[in-house]
């Protein structure tokens, strides 16, 4: 057979090159084999050389994996850049026969919420063909959800620490609910399907929906259908159903059987595989939750700071450091209403002053006045946020010293780590699923912010440690 290796980086190829010559010096028939004067003589070539070469093998060289701490940065050379899924459709494409693919990662390692171009997508998409046979990829869509039927589902997993998408696509079709595999970012446990009695009061709709679990189902999918009636009127029950679901799906996710590979005309490939190491415990994000004992007749903005203060005080002894606006939201909550207006804000933050005045709670030395801790100033703790309310995870919400716990983290895992790939890293630790704009931007900030006062240092656009 005619043969090529493709690495992905010049780094690989170069490696792979220096092997080679000591292998052709040991194994002299080598040397017959890589003369150039064939016709299709053997190559080893980076991904951006590798234009109208064809073989009748092509070895794939990913060369992208974790380091010792079992961390992988979601960067990958030319495939990250603008067009790198050109550079991939051409480098598929170069085999007549078969790819052989040499990867120390598996498809769900390259995660979807840090990819900017489509060249990592499209990578992620052929090494689960690798794997699987399969071309699919589950695609999030960053959909609404289309009832309140189904935020209330998906906020009570979220409750229960379970990480929940909505509107997924997979197969061409869109699933309601997905929940997150806790071990493994990149994989779903179960679809869930939230259904109403008059969207499946025809046959039609029963008949469609059936083939459309059938197709999902052979694409790997574990169903779990909950009715609307039965949610609102038995939740309890329900709920444990549900939860059962997701711990049978996440104990059998080992044994299921992986769908039987499509024999495909082109690349057959075999992937390597290293075993992934659990990430370290993190504290999730406590709410304080405790019954108020006051007078039915009297209402929250009409108390006195004197009742109002110990109830403060509490609050940021569960969630300090927090910021005085989700202390007024948990106090309206705590006091049974669904809003948090004008008259509340005014009345907790005549509480807060008090409670600071009795030296109750203190602010946070953000030098900003925004959050309130206690008053035995414990180090910062970086909280999972992602079973908590949605507010909680704006980036107005998070503490600046459990920002800078993160970063530091982070940029000490990492050795150095650009600014960018930095704030992808920290909203992971917080439980924050996508980063937006405004995230990053905040993120940014307090990177700079600390390189400006030397705690880290900024080196050609990476963080380090000082």
């Amino acid at each position: 057979e005619t043969l090529g290796v493709v690495a992905l980086s010049v780094a690989q190829r170069d490696t792979i090159l220096n092997k080679l010559e000591f292998m052709r010096t040991e194994h002299p028939e080598l040397e017959a084999f890589c003369k150039e004067s064939k016709e299709d003589p053997f190559f080893v070539k980076n991904l951006e050389n590798v234009q109208g070469d064809e073989r009748d093998v092509i070895f794939i060289s990913v060369g992208y994996g974790k380091d010792a701490g079992g961390y992988m940065s979601q960067n990958f050379g030319p495939v990250s850049s603008e067009g790198g899924e050109r550079r991939l459709n051409v480098l598929f494409t170069r085999a007549r026969k078969q790819c052989r693919v040499f990867a120390s990662i598996r498809y769900s390692d390259i995660r979807l919420d840090a990819i900017r171009h489509a060249g990592p997508r499209v990578l992620r998409r052929f090494l689960k063909y690798a794997e699987t046979g399969e071309m699919d990829v589950p695609i999030i869509n960053g959909g609404s959800m289309d009832s309140p039927f189904e935020e209330d589902v998906a906020r009570t997993l979220e409750r229960h620490g379970h990480g929940v998408e909505p509107q997924v696509g997979s197969a061409g079709f869109k699933i309601d609910l997905a929940v997150r595999d806790p071990d493994d970012a990149g994989r779903f446990l179960l679809a869930i399907e939230c259904d109403g009695a008059r969207y499946h009061s025809s046959s039609w709709a029963r008949e469609r929906d059936r083939l459309r679990q059938t197709v999902l189902e052979q694409k790997g999918w574990t169903f779990h259908r909950i009715w609307s009636t039965d949610w609102f009127h038995n939740r309890d029950a329900e709920l444990r159903k549900l939860l059962d679901a997701i711990e049978r799906a996440r104990a059998n996710r080992f044994s299921e059987r992986t769908p039987a590979p499509v024999t495909p005309p082109t690349p057959v490939v075999r992937v390597e595989r290293t075993a992934k190491p659990p990430e370290p415990a993190r504290p999730a994000y406590r709410q304080a939750d405790f019954e108020i004992t006051r007078a039915c007749v009297v209402e929250l903005h009409e108390a006195s700071t004197a009742t109002l203060s110990p109830h403060v005080a509490r609050i940021v002894a569960v969630e300090g450091p927090v910021h005085i606006d989700e202390v007024a939201r948990r106090m309206s909550r705590l006091w049974g209403y669904k809003r948090c207006g004008r008259r509340i804000q005014e009345a907790v933050q005549r509480a807060v002053e008090v409670a600071l005045h009795e030296g109750q709670v203190r602010w946070a030395d953000d030098g900003g006045r925004r959050f309130l801790e206690s008053p035995d100033g414990s180090p910062a703790v970086v909280r999972d946020r992602g079973g908590a309310s949605l507010t909680l995870r704006k980036p107005d919400m998070l503490p600046p010293s459990e920002i800078e716990a993160a970063i530091r983290e982070v940029v000490e895992r990492n050795v150095g780590i650009s600014v960018e790939d930095c704030a992808v890293e920290v909203a992971r630790l917080f439980g924050i699923k996508s980063t937006s704009a405004d995230l990053r931007a905040h993120l940014d900030a307090h990177a700079k912010r600390m390189a400006q006062r030397g705690s880290l240092a900024m080196h050609d656009g990476h963080l380090r440690l000082a």
